[in-house]
């Protein structure tokens, strides 16, 4: 495992040296003339408009459901030779109707900013504000549905050999220039670092290993950090001439918390596809998060598994009740039994339907019980219902419509509010306009 601490820069000062030498070999000079400059210019505009009656949380009968459009509007530019790579990426995400006429208000967004220097044919490093993307984005994600999306100020060290990929990521963030050490007071991890090998085999097989060790200071204090470690692996199968499909994952999680209690945690999951014909998939799979238990009063440890940085929407449901798993979960856990089916009507037009089971993994103690001795509510929280229909109509224009229902059970009540007795359910309509430009520099 790695440990994460002030270090952390003077480590990347001590890697460097090595990489810049290994990158003098005779590789480098084939670096400077083995390709034309390439430049890309693209925009982003993607409005979507929502019904939102129980999205995210349950609905009340005194609530009336929600009807608004949000959009995001992304510029970027990239600058790519044999030296190295580089993006710029702005953006504005905005509730229409959020800013009155003629108000000044300033809401540009950096989202991306970072260069890639390549310093040999196999060895690279990639330094500013970039989006993560591994694996199923279980644990690192870009998030992309929310309309922010995620981005990261870390350094990266890549190195690729054909089939076989490792990275190693280090952070270290502060709230401003310093001139010593202060506590950091932003909800987000004041150190990360990741190390991920890969390998793709010819048979379809990718096997991954993840390894995330962030970093929480204590409350209040500079000079205290509370690292979570996770760290697991990851198979997925696909073979073109194979009509059945696999995937699955095991990460374990140890370490501390952000309130410095120690953590002893874990997530498995694996589905299975068949493929009927060219247009038609189905799948079927679990995903186990494990929680704490809450009738246990004398536990020291926290057995409620976090999803890290990853992706909410694509999975436990695109109602998107628990996209922070132990947080949404109350520290309980969550069982997720679904299956989904994956429908080509034409190479332009895809419908995806699933259906989810959801239960606690652990006991989540009852509020409305009263006595001396606790209770738990019941697992069962309920299913849910996902209907998405996609048509990309070219390259650069495409359409997304989606419908979800909540068939919730009472013990959602504990986990979420509100009543599950409501119509729990979400619509919405997203348009994304995406033109790019991309040209050659002789």
């Amino acid at each position: 495992m790695f440990l994460v601490s002030k270090k952390a820069g003077i480590s990347i000062l001590l890697i460097l040296p090595t990489l810049l030498t290994t990158a003098q070999d005779t590789e480098t000079a084939s670096l400077e003339t083995s390709k034309p400059d390439e430049y890309t210019l693209g925009l982003q505009i993607r409005p979507r408009t929502e019904y939102r009656n129980g999205y995210k949380t349950q609905t009340t009968d005194e609530a009336n459901p929600a009807f608004l459009t949000t959009q995001r509007t992304r510029l970027f530019f990239g600058y790519k030779t044999s030296l190295f790579d580089s993006k710029l990426s702005i953006q504005d995400i905005r509730t229409w109707g959020e800013e009155p006429n003629k108000a000044d208000v300033s809401s540009i967004d950096l989202h991306e900013a970072w260069v890639e220097l390549f310093l040999s044919k196999k060895i690279s490093i990639k330094l500013g504000r970039q989006e993560l993307k591994y694996d199923d984005q279980r644990l690192l994600a870009w998030t992309d549905w929310n309309q922010n999306a995620s981005s990261h100020d870390i350094a990266i060290f890549k190195y690729k050999n054909n089939n076989f990929d490792a990275h190693l990521g280090l952070a270290y963030n502060n709230e401003k220039e310093i001139l010593c050490e202060t506590y950091y007071a932003l909800n987000f991890y004041k150190t990360m670092q990741f190390l991920y090998l890969s390998n793709q085999y010819d048979n379809g097989l990718k096997l991954s290993f993840l390894e995330i060790a962030d970093g929480n200071q204590k409350e209040n204090s500079a000079k205290i950090i509370y690292v979570r470690t996770t760290y697991g692996i990851n198979a997925v199968y696909e073979n073109t001439n194979s009509n059945i499909g696999f995937s699955g994952s095991f990460f374990k999680q140890n370490g501390q918390n952000k309130t410095g209690e120690n953590i002893n945690a874990f997530f498995i999951g694996s589905s299975l596809s068949y493929k009927i014909n060219k247009n038609l998939k189905p799948v079927i799979g679990i995903d186990y998060y494990s929680g704490s238990d809450g009738l246990d009063t004398t536990k020291t440890t926290s057995n409620s598994f976090s999803n890290l940085y990853g992706a909410g929407y694509k999975f436990l449901g695109i109602m998107n009740y628990f996209t922070s798993v132990d947080k949404h979960t109350k520290d309980g856990g969550i069982i997720d039994i679904f299956g989904k089916i994956n429908y080509k009507f034409s190479p332009k037009l895809n419908f995806e339907s699933a259906y989810h089971v959801f239960s606690l993994a652990n006991n989540v103690t009852d509020p409305n019980v009263e006595g001396a001795e606790l209770k738990a509510i019941d697992k069962s929280l309920g299913s849910e219902l996902d209907l998405i229909l996609k048509l990309n109509v070219s390259n650069t224009l495409n359409f997304n419509f989606g419908f979800a229902h909540m068939f919730a059970k009472e013990s959602m009540d504990v986990i979420k509010g509100g009543d599950y007795k409501q119509n729990a359910n979400w619509v919405y309509v997203m348009i994304t306009v995406s033109p790019q430009i991309t040209k050659t520099m002789k």
